[in-house]
């Protein structure tokens, strides 16, 4: 079993629930798009050069795309409560709405590329890694 991943946006430090393999792979179905942007421009080595490319793709998505990306993301994410008392859902799936009304919709994007950098991350690595191993035999 996967750890959860834990990370800070802003003045909190949120944990992650792994993404199950289904979900995953619906994840990377809509945002092939971005990620295949990201890696032409990451393939001129200017990490700036990436932005641009990135940006286009996430505008050119459909809603609907944007909507379950966000929403499959933030649905198992949980931020610490002050004082270090336990982990509280930032989430509401039914409505796609965060719990937490300071929650701003910078920090959504910010928490859902968290995620999306934990769950999809090692699905890339594992990827290059078989293409590597085909290539060679």
């Amino acid at each position: 079993m996967r750890e959860p991943a834990e990370f800070e946006v802003g003045a909190y430090r949120y944990r992650s629930a792994p993404l199950s393999a289904m979900d995953q792979v619906h994840l990377v179905r809509r945002l092939a798009p971005i990620l295949t942007a990201l890696r032409k421009a990451a393939q001129s080595g200017d990490a700036l050069a990436m932005i641009g490319p990135a940006v286009e793709a996430l505008g050119s998505m459909p809603d609907e795309a944007v909507d379950y990306v966000i929403n499959a993301c933030m649905g198992g994410v949980t931020r610490q409560k002050p004082g270090d008392t336990g982990w509280a859902k930032v989430w509401q799936p039914s409505v796609r709405r965060p719990i937490f009304d300071d929650l701003s919709g910078f920090e959504v994007i910010s928490i859902t590329a968290n995620v999306v950098m934990a769950e999809v991350g090692p699905f890339w690595a594992g990827l290059a890694s078989s293409l590597s191993a085909v290539s060679r035999a």
